[in-house]
């Protein structure tokens, strides 16, 4: 059996729905706040998606791989998911999900959620030395921080 692993972060951000939603989806701009996906190629049309994405650190530098992905959900100011491989393993080996969630606590407060769903045998190896999993969940939080500090400042 292939086991799954699941990494899960969030944050309140006192900015309403939409201008969260808003922030986020300016792709373009990940590389100026996104630690975690500093690069995002988006295309609506087809539902193809490129992202660099981190994968850990290796003598104190971030490692980072550019993955091809496909969109599940586009669900406007609710949620936007997608999912794929590493390309060069066979998908039994390595599958991931990227779930974005924008949730209205109050008219100007919204939660910001993300999880990254993996599962294969080359990420539960992976993901079973803590302290990568450590290292991926630092980034992510990260990610958040920055979004919820951006989106503020610009409200």
């Amino acid at each position: 059996m292939i086991s799954i692993n699941e990494l899960y972060t969030s944050i309140e951000i006192n900015v309403p729905v939409e201008k969260v939603w808003e922030e986020f989806t300016k792709f373009s701009e990940f590389p100026e706040w996104n630690p975690f996906l500093p690069k995002v190629t988006v295309d609506l049309t087809t539902g193809k998606v490129w992202e660099k994405v981190f994968l850990g650190n290796l003598f104190g530098k971030r490692i980072y791989t550019w993955l091809p992905m496909q969109i599940l959900n586009f669900k406007q100011q609710r949620e936007i998911s997608w999912c794929g491989r590493v390309p060069w393993i066979l998908a039994i080996f390595s599958y991931g999900y990227h779930i974005f969630e924008f949730e209205k606590v109050s008219e100007n407060v919204t939660r910001f959620s993300h999880r990254g769903i993996f599962s294969g045998i080359f990420m539960t190896i992976s993901l079973s030395f803590s302290k990568i999993k450590n290292n991926v969940k630092i980034v992510q939080e990260e990610m958040n921080t920055n979004l919820k500090e951006r989106c503020e400042r610009r409200s």
